[in-house]
């Protein structure tokens, strides 16, 4: 490790004399302690990382390149490195941070550059780049090619379809079908009936685009009920997600009749409608809850 610091200390232009000056720094930044003067072949892959990033670190760049490094160690050695790169950064110096850690990249970057397949994606602010990668390169469990189209695609019940489900446009939501965190989303519905029901309510169903399910919810819950409907009927109804807190990301929507007791289907759309949520902040999970927090006295 030793010979390690001295010869790499070099190769990045220090001379014999600052190596010397700045050795103990270095060694004490790693924090491999003993190991120091052991074989480089003797380290785990973390402890050479962190050696390697003290070395680096400390010779005084005006260009710091960082491809992942900052994901070895604890919280502890996370923490001093990103304190030691933003102290470097405050005196002139520039940061490459490479990396597929999100949050990391939008506490320390100024901007952000998405590479994919060796072609430039998207660059600009590190949050809203963030966001549009991890919504972008989720696992997507469920796809489908058609929509938010015309046609809805739904199971035969043989009891009732739905005609219509549409994103409500309102002031406070983004462009198309897109929702800022925090804004309310409507979503208005009709559907016909193919043979004479009893009361029913409408149930929605949000899933994330990796199929996690988001939000299950009924109109049975606010004592909302529809009337019973002959055949040939079209029920109409909205529903409004208030405070949208559902974290950056992309969703499906797919919505449902029931009889009120819940236990017959009357219409069932698959996960049809789609619409994306981002934040102006760096975020974190699967959801905003909205939440006060409060400077108590100590």
């Amino acid at each position: 490790g030793r010979e390690n610091v001295a010869i790499n200390g070099r190769l990045l232009g220090l001379s014999e004399k600052e190596i010397e000056e700045k050795f103990d720094q270095i060694v004490e930044f790693s924090e491999i302690g003993q190991f120091i003067d052991q074989p480089v072949k003797t380290y785990s892959s973390g402890m050479f990382v962190r050696l390697a990033f003290a070395i680096a670190s400390h010779s005084d760049p005006d260009i710091l390149i960082v491809d992942e490094a900052l994901s070895v160690g604890d919280i502890a050695f996370q923490n001093k490195c990103i304190m030691h790169i933003k102290q470097l950064r405050d005196n002139g110096m520039t940061l490459i941070f490479v990396s597929h850690d999100l949050s990391t990249l939008q506490l320390i970057c100024d901007r952000a550059v998405w590479i994919h397949e060796g072609r430039l994606k998207e660059e600009g602010d590190p949050v809203q780049v963030s966001q549009e990668y991890y919504a972008l390169t989720t696992p997507r469990k469920q796809e489908t090619e058609q929509a938010n189209s015309a046609v809805i695609p739904q199971q035969n019940t043989g009891m009732g379809e739905f005609l219509e489900v549409d994103l409500e446009r309102t002031t406070n939501t983004g462009t198309g079908s897109e929702y800022q965190l925090g804004s309310d989303l409507s979503i208005r519905f009709v559907m016909q009936t193919l043979q004479r029901i009893e009361r029913c309510v409408f149930n929605i169903s949000v899933y994330g685009i990796d199929g996690v399910w988001m939000i299950g919810q009924s109109s049975l819950e606010q004592g909302v009920v529809w009337q019973a409907a002959a055949a040939g009927e079209q029920l109409a109804g909205s529903i409004r997600l208030e405070g949208l807190c559902l974290a950056p990301g992309n969703y499906k929507v797919a919505l449902s009749a029931c009889s009120e007791d819940l236990a017959i289907c009357y219409a069932l759309s698959d996960l049809y409608l789609s619409f994306s949520v981002r934040a102006k902040h760096p975020t974190w999970g699967r959801m905003q809850h909205p939440c006060k927090w409060t400077i108590l006295e100590s």
